[in-house]
C-alpha cells in the first residue's frame, strides 16, 4: 500500500511533464522528425547522467570510508544500505543537474576540430573559439569538481561522526553510564583521516584552476574609459592570482603534512588580492588615468576596430578644407537640400 501510494504521488506530481512530453512527441512525430526530437533530448540528458556516475561513487565511497572509520560497515546494516544508497543516488543526480549545462558541454563537444581563426586576444594569446566554446566547458567543469569534492568531504565527516556517536547510543544500558561529549561533533581533528584530507586536496586543487580561469574575467571588466586589461590588471592584479594559485598550492601541501597553519597563508593571499588592486587605482591611477592607461585604451580601440572590421578597409584622408568666403544659400541651396534629405 505505501507503495501504491508512492506511485501515485510521483503520477500526480509529474502529471504535467508526462502530458508535455506526450503533446510534444505527438507534434514531432507528426513533423516527421521523431529522430530529431530524440537527439534533442539525449543531448540534454546524456552530459548530467555522465556527471552522476563519478558522482555517486564518489559519494558512496565517502560514505563507506566514514562507516569503516566508526567501526560500522554496509554489510551489517542491509536495510540502511539500500536507503542510504538511494539517498546518495539522487543527491550525484541533484549536484550533476545544478552544475552541468548540457548546452555547454554539447556546443564544446561539436567546437573540436573547428578552425580557431586568425584572430587572438592581445593579453592571453587565444582565439574567439577558446572564448566561445572552452572556457565556458571549463567552467562548467570546475563548478562539477568543487561540488562533488566538497559533498564527498561533507559525507564522509557527517557518516564518521554520527556512525560513532551510533556506537556511543548503542552503549546505553543504564543512564549516565555512558556520556555524550558534543565535542565530537567538532571538526579540531577533521582533517586526522587520510580520506578527508584527500578531499581537501581535490577542492583545493579545484580552487586554484578557478583562480586560473578568473584570469580570463579581467578581459570583460568595464573600466569606464576602456574595457579589458588596464594597467592595473596587468601590473598587479595577474601577479596576484598567480599568488592565490601558489598559496591554494601551499594549503594543500600543507593539508597533506598536516601542517595547517601554512594554509592560513590562502585567506592572507585572497585580502591582499581585494584590498591592494582597490588602493592603487584609487591612489595613483586616478590622478593621471589618462597618461597611465593610454596604451591600454589605443589597445581598447584596435580591439573595436578589429571586431567591426575596420582595420584594412578602411583608410584615412585628410582634406584641407578652407572656408574663404560665407556660404551663399541661394547658390548653393540644392546642395543644403541633399544634406537635409541624407540627414532625414
Amino acid at each position: 500500500r505505501a507503495a501504491l501510494l508512492v506511485l501515485l504521488l510521483v503520477l500526480l506530481f509529474s502529471a504535467s511533464w508526462i502530458t508535455g512530453t506526450v503533446i510534444e512527441y505527438q507534434w514531432w512525430k507528426e513533423m516527421g522528425q521523431v529522430e530529431t526530437w530524440l537527439q534533442m533530448l539525449s543531448y540534454g540528458f546524456l552530459p548530467i547522467a555522465l556527471g552522476v556516475l563519478p558522482a555517486f561513487a564518489a559519494l558512496w565511497v565517502a560514505h563507506a570510508r566514514g562507516m569503516k572509520h566508526a567501526g560500522a560497515s554496509l554489510r551489517g546494516n542491509p536495510g540502511y544500505a539500500r536507503l542510504v544508497t538511494a539517498a546518495l543516488f539522487l543527491l550525484a543526480m541533484i549536484i550533476s543537474a545544478s552544475s552541468i549545462d548540457s548546452n555547454t558541454v554539447v556546443r564544446w563537444a561539436g567546437s573540436r576540430g573547428l578552425d580557431a581563426g586568425a584572430w587572438q586576444d592581445p593579453v592571453f594569446g587565444h582565439p574567439l573559439a577558446f572564448y566561445f566554446f572552452q572556457l565556458p566547458f571549463y567552467r562548467v567543469l570546475l563548478g562539477y569538481l568543487l561540488g562533488v569534492s566538497f559533498f564527498t568531504a561533507v559525507a564522509y565527516w557527517l557518516t564518521a561522526r554520527g556512525w560513532a556517536l551510533r556506537q556511543r547510543f548503542s552503549g546505553w544500558q543504564q543512564p549516565g553510564q555512558v556520556e555524550l561529549d558534543f565535542r565530537d561533533l567538532g571538526i579540531q581533528d577533521a582533517f586526522d583521516a587520510k580520506f578527508l584530507r584527500g578531499a581537501a586536496v581535490v577542492f583545493l586543487a579545484a580552487l586554484a584552476f578557478r583562480f586560473f580561469l578568473g584570469r580570463y574575467d579581467l578581459l570583460f571588466e568595464d573600466h569606464g574609459s576602456l574595457v579589458g586589461v588596464d594597467w592595473v590588471a596587468e601590473h598587479f592584479t595577474l601577479p596576484l592570482i598567480a599568488l592565490n594559485i601558489a598559496a591554494t598550492a601551499v594549503a594543500a601541501l600543507a593539508i597533506l603534512l598536516g601542517r595547517l597553519r601554512w594554509t592560513l597563508l590562502l585567506p592572507a593571499a585572497l585580502l591582499l588580492s581585494g584590498v591592494l588592486p582597490r588602493l592603487v587605482t584609487a591612489v595613483y591611477v586616478r590622478p593621471s588615468e589618462i597618461t597611465i592607461q593610454k596604451p591600454y585604451i589605443v589597445r581598447h580601440i584596435e580591439a573595436t576596430r578589429a571586431a567591426y572590421g575596420l582595420t584594412s578597409r578602411v583608410h584615412e584622408t585628410e582634406f584641407n578644407a578652407r572656408l574663404e568666403a560665407p556660404i551663399d544659400r541661394a547658390k548653393h541651396q540644392p546642395l543644403l537640400d541633399k544634406i537635409g534629405r541624407a540627414h532625414v
